[in-house]
């Protein structure tokens, strides 16, 4: 299962991917900021005709990098999709404030699968 422990992701945003796609360079990435997101307690929904659904509540937290700093708002979700062939598909949905105000909506969304046995992860 996945957790209801501290989650903490580190985020990268592509430095003009599509302007280096056009003219033939090659996109990069560059470190934004890390979070430190506080979880609640997650509430289990059960079975459902895709899989067995898990929410859980995102209550807080902070985020820092370079240029850019702030809290985690409550209030958001982390769902989770645990599918037959042993995947999860995850959304997470939730807003960040900025020490000077600014209000952002992160949106992640991914999948998650286990290492096949003797496989390197």
């Amino acid at each position: 299962m996945l957790g209801r422990l501290l989650a903490i992701s580190t985020l990268a945003v592509a430095g003009m991917a599509l302007a280096a796609t056009v003219q033939g360079a090659t996109p990069s990435l560059e470190f934004a900021f890390s979070e430190l997101v506080t979880l609640g307690k997650e509430i289990t929904p059960g079975a459902t005709a895709y899989g067995k659904r898990n929410i859980v509540p995102i209550t807080g937290g902070t985020f820092e990098g370079p240029n850019i700093l702030g809290e985690v708002m409550p209030g958001g979700w982390d769902w989770q999709l645990q599918r037959a062939d042993g995947c999860s598909d995850v959304k997470a949905d939730y807003m960040i404030r900025t020490d000077d105000g600014a209000v952002i909506n992160i949106l992640n969304l991914g999948a998650l699968c286990p290492s096949k046995p003797g496989a390197s992860p």
